[in-house]
């Protein structure tokens, strides 16, 4: 009787040896899963970076070209009004000697 007793523990302990060992190559899987989603995010997340820095640059390098085009316009904005109060002084300088000889 003894001997059937240490057979059935046995046969219970190799029972419950392999519902373990089961549920660890489970776990593992699900660990191997996860730990596969985590570098498939982190992957993700650097090329989403990646992105962005190149967004910035670009953003940078236009914004840069449009300050230049903008000071360009304002260099060509007081270099025309230059122009025109040299023209108007002129014209003024012109008509003052007709004014002056119809004064007289």
């Amino acid at each position: 009787a003894e001997a059937a007793e240490l057979k059935a523990m046995l046969k219970k302990l190799k029972r419950d040896a392999e519902r373990q060992r089961e549920e660890m190559e489970l776990e593992l899987e699900r660990e191997r899963a996860n730990a596969e989603k985590d570098r498939a995010n982190a992957d993700r997340d650097r090329a989403n970076v990646d992105r962005d820095r190149a967004n910035a640059m670009t953003y940078a390098t236009e914004a840069a070209d449009l300050r230049g085009q903008v000071e360009q316009l304002q260099l060509d904005l007081e270099r025309e009004r230059h122009e025109k109060e040299r023209e108007r002084q002129q014209a003024l300088a012109r008509s003052m000697p007709y004014e002056a000889e119809a004064a007289d």
